[in-house]
């Protein structure tokens, strides 16, 4: 018996390693294969809510499949672009945080990451003490 489990755990290991290797050398095409939610338009037209006072909003996050390998990753939306997978550049400059929110507070500022390739903007609160 011992040695039946023994050649499936390494059966089992060698096809991991099989995966793993397939993996590492796919050139990946993702699709989002979980999206968590709408994000939330902040005052000023094409620009989401983001992380609200330093903490990740609820639903913020979205998961990418690889169509050809099945790898999976997760990414939120107040750092990677929705549509195209490319990490969001931040604006060089601050904005008062009530020309993004509802709400004011005036420990937190506004910076905006936009999407190199895309139409696609998040605005993040920041610390400005």
């Amino acid at each position: 018996m011992t040695n039946r489990v023994d050649h499936i755990r390494s059966s089992i290991n060698e096809m991991e390693g099989t995966i793993k290797s397939l993996q590492e050398d796919c050139e990946h095409e993702f699709s989002i294969t979980e999206p968590h939610g709408d994000l939330e338009e902040s005052k000023v037209q094409d620009v989401y809510l983001g992380l609200v006072s330093g903490f990740n909003r609820p639903g913020k996050n979205f998961y990418i499949t690889c169509t050809k390998c099945s790898i999976k990753r997760r990414h939120t939306y107040t750092h990677t672009c929705p549509r195209c997978f490319e990490q969001l550049v931040q604006d060089k400059t601050m904005s008062l945080r009530d020309r993004y929110w509802k709400d004011f507070n005036s420990y937190y500022s506004s910076r905006v990451y936009r999407c190199p390739n895309m139409d696609f903007a998040v605005v993040n609160d920041e610390w400005d003490q």
